[in-house]
Order: C-alpha cells, then sequence, then structure tokens
C-alpha cells in the first residue's frame, strides 16, 4: 500500500481483482396500488453489489440475463452481503414529494426526496444492505406530482470506490420511454407470473416480483434482467416457492413491475458493473388462501 502522506492512504487499484460485479438501477413506475384508486408513480433503487459472499435463496443465471430472489420479514433483512463500493450517489432527477411503501401498501406520509441519494453500506444483522437516505426501496409519487424521471432527465451514477469495488462515474443517463405492459393483469397468480411487453428499443428490462404478508411477517423478492428484444418474462416455479404463503387474516400482497433501462457497463481490475435508468409500469395484487381477496 503507498502512503501519499503522514495523514493519508492512496487505496490500492484495483482493491479485488476479479471478484465483484457492481449492479445499481434506479427506476419508476407507472400503475395501480389498487384497482380502485387512480394510477399513480412509484420510484425505487436496486442495489446489489455480487461477490463471493452473495447468497441468495434462489439464482438462475451467473450473468445477465439473470434472475435472483431473497426472502425476508420486517425483522430479518435478506441475505445480502454487499461488496463495499463507497457511497452510490444517484444525481440529476428533479426534487419530489415521496410516500414510504416499503412496509406495506398504506403509504406514509409525504416527504421531500431530494437530489442527489446517497446510499451507504450498513451492517445490518450480519448482512451489508446499502440504505438510501432518506429514499426508501419503494417510494410512491402522491397523485398530481411531477415525474421525477422524464424524456429531459439525465442522470449521473457514482460509486465512490471502497474496499472491494473501485471508484467510477457513468454521467449524463437518459432514460428510455417507458416500457409498455402486453399482458392482463388479471392473469398473474402466486403460482403463475409471466410479464410480456410491447416492442421496445432499450436493450434491456428489468422485472421485479415483490410478495408481501400484509404483516411483514414474511417476504420476497425475485429480480430478473431480460433482453428487450425477448419480449417476455417467465418466472420459474422454484422462484415462485418463495412467495409468502397467505393466510385468511394475513394476505399476501404481490407487486409485479416491468421497466425498460438505458444501462452503462464497463469491465475493470476488480470486475465490472452495470448502472442505469428506466421507466416502466407496475400492478399490485392481493390474494388470501382462496384466490384473490375480496374487493369492496
Amino acid at each position: 500500500m503507498l502512503f501519499s502522506s503522514a495523514c493519508s492512504v492512496d487505496r490500492p487499484d484495483p482493491p479485488e481483482y476479479g471478484l465483484y460485479f457492481a449492479f445499481a438501477m434506479h427506476a419508476q413506475a407507472h400503475g395501480l396500488l389498487d384497482p380502485g384508486l387512480p394510477a399513480i408513480d412509484i420510484q425505487y433503487n436496486r442495489i446489489i453489489n455480487a461477490g463471493p459472499e452473495l447468497t441468495p435463496d434462489r439464482q438462475e443465471g451467473a450473468a445477465p440475463p439473470f434472475c435472483m430472489a431473497f426472502t425476508f420479514s420486517s425483522t430479518v433483512p435478506p441475505a445480502l452481503i454487499n461488496g463495499d463500493a463507497g457511497t452510490i450517489i444517484f444525481d440529476g432527477f428533479e426534487d419530489a414529494q415521496m410516500q414510504d411503501l416499503t412496509m406495506g401498501p398504506v403509504p406514509r406520509p409525504p416527504e421531500p426526496v431530494p437530489s442527489p441519494v446517497e446510499c451507504n453500506i450498513i451492517d445490518l444483522a450480519g448482512t451489508k444492505p446499502y440504505s438510501c437516505a432518506p429514499v426508501t426501496p419503494i417510494m410512491m409519487a402522491p397523485p398530481g406530482s411531477t415525474p421525477w424521471i422524464t424524456d429531459d432527465t439525465r442522470m449521473d451514477i457514482t460509486m465512490t470506490g471502497g474496499e472491494h469495488i473501485g471508484a467510477f462515474t457513468e454521467t449524463g443517463i437518459a432514460s428510455p420511454v417507458p416500457l409498455e405492459p402486453a399482458f392482463d393483469y388479471a392473469t398473474l397468480t402466486p403460482d403463475s407470473i409471466t410479464v410480456s411487453w410491447e416492442e421496445t428499443e432499450a436493450e434491456w428490462v428489468m422485472v421485479e416480483v415483490l410478495g408481501q404478508l400484509i404483516s411483514g411477517a414474511a417476504q420476497a423478492q425475485i429480480l430478473c434482467l431480460e433482453r428487450g428484444s425477448v419480449g417476455s418474462k417467465t418466472i420459474s416455479p422454484a422462484m415462485l416457492e418463495l412467495l409468502p404463503t397467505p393466510t385468511a387474516t394475513d394476505p399476501l400482497f404481490i407487486q409485479v413491475s416491468g421497466t425498460a433501462h438505458t444501462l452503462r457497463s464497463e469491465y475493470k481490475g476488480w470486475g465490472s458493473y452495470m448502472v442505469g435508468i428506466g421507466r416502466g409500469f407496475f400492478s399490485q395484487s392481493c390474494f388470501g388462501p382462496d384466490g384473490p381477496c375480496p374487493t369492496s
């Protein structure tokens, strides 16, 4: 290790040769939380710095296109051991009012979400997720608010560099046009999920399934990256087996999204990275032990 002065230390570059894959996405999706409510926009960040300690509950594919799935609860985080990339910064989207949806379908009070958003690694019950204060994993734009990703948005994504992943910045990333669904949401069940989309010029589409018991006692996330030209993604039975089982008093909410992404990637000495932003659609459904929840 080289010392540049008596009080500072230069990190070695590369920190860990050929071990890590840095993945950071920012997405906006338009859709319905409930069939009886107006359509809204949600936003989310997805960060996975995959290294030798990555332990998903299920994984299909070692590199994109791939799927990975995690189970967790309101008290036990996903078994995701992130590689240290320093601070991750998303900058360039519009300031917005957002409501936290992370712990269930009932939104929290609106809060301002300024740009940039900084994400830092934390130690939570032995795992090392990234926390993006003040942004939570899923947030809703209140009805009537201005979208934070538009045709004119140009986002910068930076990783400042840490113990495992070196520093890099991708600037001026523009989102593709929003991905449009090409399937009937009524066909989605906990046992069968196929998401298809209209033709897109985007090279990559991110498909995500989030399942959560309303109590928060059990949750699952299935995250897939598929080529846009394929036109659809069927979630495998092995992945769907991880969704929580609902009861009469603890129904299962399933949120399904598809977003078209502009991705930037490069191979580095410590491995490679893939970052980007995108827009698309989502829908949320409720299921009890005997099928869809009754509607009022």
